[in-house]
């Protein structure tokens, strides 16, 4: 009996310590980039934020129906795990119909006021170990994030409303394939391979230069990504229900069936959520783009691609282009 209770005192220790030193790495993550000597530039940007936040405006969300409500819960998957409410997507599935009206009607009184709750706002993180990984390591652990099911479903309608101005106004840039319906890593394959070939029959040298983002989506600057959505002259209620949506954010790791207490997440955007592949497109929809070059995105994996008869011009533009990034 002592050896056992001296068992199950290792384990509540290795479960504590695991959480622990889980909660620090991903804490540390979820911090915002600073930039030495270039303070100015947030501040100012944090200041036309606020003052956009801050102006009142006559515009609406487009309400949603019940209809449109209906077909979210119908496609859910029904074992998905559940985030920190003990509400399911089976539970959602079965409501009757009744209960889904009264969502719809929840989800229309958040669009009024540009809210998000707070109570959606809690990501329930998960450690798996990477194969073949040290398991005493955090950074070798991936996390799965878990969040709020009934959170989706006004996730879901808040989308759709972003996919209809980003349609309407042809927004993105052709060059991501990435999170877009008809387009793929395939398609970015062929058209990179198409490339290559046209300069070998005008006898030209292709240099491509491959980017990949650190930690892309968790290190997402918020305000950075309001005013670019300003920019892009998005309906002010959707910018400022993407604001709350964002903010006072916090996440809970669980080891074990041990929840730690909660941690601010004070940039990126949330793991598993339906709006972030989408958040994260407009984010990057501003890159650089040049006459000498073609690039090739899918998602924050960029292939900048030039051609030309002399190997020191093909160099020259690459460096240039690195030093547009910088700017």
């Amino acid at each position: 009996m002592t050896r056992m209770r001296h068992q199950n005192t290792e384990m509540v220790n290795e479960s504590a310590l695991a959480l622990k030193e889980e909660r620090r790495n991903l804490q540390e993550q979820f911090e915002p980039n600073h930039v030495v000597g270039h303070e100015e530039f947030p501040q100012r940007i944090h200041e036309e934020v606020e003052n956009f936040l801050t102006t009142p405006h006559v515009q609406e969300i487009e309400p949603t129906t019940p209809t449109e409500v209906l077909t979210y819960v119908q496609r859910l998957k029904p074992k998905k795990s559940p985030g920190l409410d003990p509400i399911t997507n089976r539970m959602l599935k079965n409501l009757p119909l009744k209960f889904l009206l009264f969502i719809t009607l929840l989800i229309n009184q958040l669009f009024k006021n540009n809210y998000f709750p707070d109570s959606w706002k809690t990501a329930v993180v998960i450690p798996i170990l990477k194969p073949d990984k040290n398991p005493e390591t955090p950074q070798n652990y991936r996390p799965i994030s878990l969040l709020s099911s009934l959170s989706k479903v006004y996730e879901f309608v808040l989308l759709r409303r972003l996919n209809q101005h980003c349609a309407a106004s042809n927004m993105i840039i052709p060059q991501q394939c990435g999170f877009r319906p008809n387009c793929s890593t395939v398609h970015q394959l062929l058209r990179v391979k198409e490339l290559i070939h046209s300069g070998f029959g005008k006898h030209e040298a292709t240099g491509i230069l491959f980017l990949d983002i650190a930690k892309a989506f968790d290190k997402i600057w918020y305000e950075g990504l309001l005013i670019k959505l300003i920019r892009l002259d998005f309906p002010a209620p959707l910018i400022k229900s993407i604001h709350s949506f964002l903010s006072n954010r916090s996440f809970r790791v669980r080891v074990d069936r041990i929840p730690s207490s909660p941690r601010p997440i004070r940039s990126g955007l949330p793991q598993g959520s339906l709006s972030s592949p989408l958040l994260f497109t407009l984010y990057v929809n501003d890159i650089p783009q040049t006459d000498s070059l073609h690039l090739a995105m899918f998602a924050d994996d960029t292939a900048v691609i030039t051609q030309n008869k002399r190997f020191s011009v093909v160099i020259s533009n690459l460096q240039h282009y690195i030093f547009l990034l910088e700017l």
